[in-house]
């Protein structure tokens, strides 16, 4: 039997590049995740700890973050970052999408029944006409 599911990983990088992230947006988010209370350089320092990826990428992702209601800026000396989890919103999306697609299913299945259901009666017609034909000429014979 074959297997069609997918790992909680896959899964969440489906949603999140569905809504617009990248590999490495999805990584700065996981980043703010796993460092409470984080700055950015703090962050930038977990991810990549051998400073391959500019600063200004890491500051660009978190504005995008900040502004799609990932992460909520707290401003101070130095900005700090406290992740927020939309899984609400995100699990609303999700489920509004899964309910639209077994709505086109059900709705497909419907057509696709009925349709089964007028050839059936056709061929139902056609066998009784056979019948009657059949019967009549036996009769008159």
């Amino acid at each position: 039997m074959e297997k069609n599911f997918m790992s909680l990983k896959e899964f969440t990088k489906e949603i999140f590049t569905r809504y617009g992230f990248t590999e490495e947006d999805i990584q700065v988010y996981l980043g703010f995740l796993r460092v409470p209370r984080a700055t950015i350089s703090e962050v930038h320092l977990h991810i990549d700890p051998d400073q391959q990826t500019e600063y200004a990428a890491i500051e660009a992702i978190t504005k995008k973050l900040v502004e799609k209601g990932f992460l909520k800026k707290v401003d101070g000396i130095i900005d700090r970052y406290i992740p927020l989890e939309p899984f609400f919103e995100l699990f609303v999306n999700e489920s509004e999408i899964f309910r639209n697609e077994i709505a086109k299913i059900k709705d497909a299945v419907l057509a696709d029944q009925s349709e089964r259901f007028d050839k059936l009666e056709q061929i139902q017609d056609k066998s009784i006409n056979e019948v009657d034909t059949a019967v009549d000429t036996q009769i008159k014979a």
